[in-house]
């Protein structure tokens, strides 16, 4: 988790998350169940199926490994025993179980159909007919009563879903963000425009990206959730999955369907939340594909191993918030067209000398001498990393780190010399001699000399 995260999503405490490799492999055991059978099994024994406890089916796989039975029987019995009505051939349904049978099949056309194909489903329409308005807001309200009805099912069947509470996802950070401008503004017009998907702020580490999107979600009250995007993201971190939460098994849900229920929350006034995408670029180019399509939140998205699709109400809205650093840094790559077109990409170069210092001064008492020749340390380093002098720079985020090291010195009461070349060796030079490259060292420390008139390389930071 990025450190300038305050708080993690608040579900319960979990003994393991996402990484356990057992309940992925059953997980993806039962979907190879389901796509085999599929065709002959009835509508709501799939139902059944998806939402049957990931340990139970594990239990029914181990049997069948360890002896000659058939695993379709194993399952099927299972749910016959588990006082789960289903209907046969020699039963007379009577007009309670039918209507049942026939909202289930109904739900799971739903999960595989487009708003298109659910219209033409409707026995008032035919397949060449436009619904009218009245027409879709009658189907927005059967899926959403579906929608909770096989959740209802879940539960019954002894299923936990794990979701969010978005008042533990508010106020994600108690850092302040420096505005260059009139950002927040900017962005709050972004939730108004249909056509503005998401935000991409691209620029160097450490120049307050991520901090933006955390401070603005902060100060207009809106519950943010985080997702640190990286090259081993799967689909099932996207969307969820099951996973050991206190000793037993339940399906936690991935970060774009928490964005989606902390903005159609009851209790949520703003009807709005914001996903943070970090790194967007650092993602594998088939899981950009993959996160593209989830972003259409008003499509909705499907858990098929639950039967449930999620849908973000049509008065809320989900900002997503995403950030990239350039192509030159390692572990990044381009993104792909149809991810691009989705994000409105923003350029954030760094602060300038004077926004830097009025930062400083909000949150720290730095003599002006000091901090105005700390700032200068700091644009002779950068200027010689942009001309291939140095290897590393130093971003705003570590100068900030060293002005904090500093007063926390000086609180303890270290003298003045001490604090600056503790603070000076732990946040700027230290990360220097881990280069193999010694005319870095020796040119950082003459560069800490020019502006200082004191040599760091000697010093010892435990004496």
């Amino acid at each position: 988790m990025n450190p300038q995260f305050k708080h993690e999503p608040d579900f319960i405490t979990t003994d393991t998350v996402r990484n356990n490799s057992l309940m992925k492999k059953y997980s993806n055991q039962k979907s190879q169940f389901l796509k085999k059978y599929t065709q002959v099994l009835k509508a709501d024994q799939v139902s059944l199926i998806k939402i049957m406890d990931l340990n139970v089916f594990k239990k029914l796989s181990e049997i069948h490994d360890q002896s000659n039975e058939s695993l379709f029987d194993l399952v099927n019995n299972k749910i016959k025993t588990n006082n789960i009505q289903t209907q046969t051939k020699t039963q007379t349904p009577d007009q309670d179980s039918i209507a049942d049978q026939d909202q289930t099949f109904t739900f799971v056309d739903l999960l595989d159909s487009d708003q298109d194909s659910i219209a033409t489903s409707q026995p008032t329409k035919t397949a060449t007919s436009q619904p009218d308005q009245d027409s879709i807001a009658d189907q927005d309200q059967t899926l959403e009563k579906l929608t909770k009805e096989n959740i209802q099912k879940a539960i019954d069947q002894g299923i936990q879903i794990i979701e969010p509470d978005f008042k533990s996802l508010l106020n994600a950070t108690d850092q302040k963000y420096m505005q260059r401008g009139n950002e927040f503004k900017k962005i709050d017009l972004s939730f108004e425009m249909d056509y503005k998907k998401g935000l991409l702020f691209s620029g160097g580490s450490g120049i307050g990206k991520t901090l933006m999107g955390l401070y603005y979600s902060t100060i207009r009250n809106y519950p943010c959730v985080f997702m640190s995007c990286h090259s081993g993201i799967t689909k099932d971190e996207l969307i969820g999955s099951y996973q050991l939460v206190n000793g037993s098994s339940a399906y936690v849900l991935g970060e774009i369907l928490q964005a989606i229920i902390c903005a159609n929350d009851p209790a949520n006034k703003t009807k709005r939340s914001v996903l943070i995408l970090d790194e967007i670029n650092c993602l594998e180019s088939s899981t950009m594909k993959i996160l593209n399509e989830m972003l259409r939140f008003n499509d909705g998205l499907v858990i098929p191993e639950l039967g449930i699709k999620y849908k973000l109400n049509p008065d809320c809205h989900v900002l997503v918030f995403a950030t990239a650093n350039p192509l030159s840094y390692s572990g990044t790559n381009e993104l792909n067209p149809e991810l691009e077109s989705r994000l409105e990409i923003i350029k954030l170069n760094d602060l300038t000398s004077d926004e830097l210092k009025d930062l400083v001064n909000d949150g720290y008492k730095i003599d002006s001498s000091l901090l105005d020749n700390l700032i200068r340390l700091k644009e002779l380093i950068d200027e010689s990393n942009r001309e291939s002098k140095l290897d590393k720079g130093f971003d705003t985020r570590e100068f900030i780190k060293m002005i904090d090291h500093y007063s926390v010195m000086r609180k303890n009461n270290f003298d003045h010399d001490e604090s600056i070349k503790d603070s000076l060796f732990a946040c700027l030079y230290g990360k220097f001699t881990l280069s193999d490259d010694p005319d870095q060292m020796v040119f950082i420390n003459e560069t800490i000399e020019s502006c200082l008139g004191f040599n760091v390389k000697d010093h010892n930071f435990f004496n």
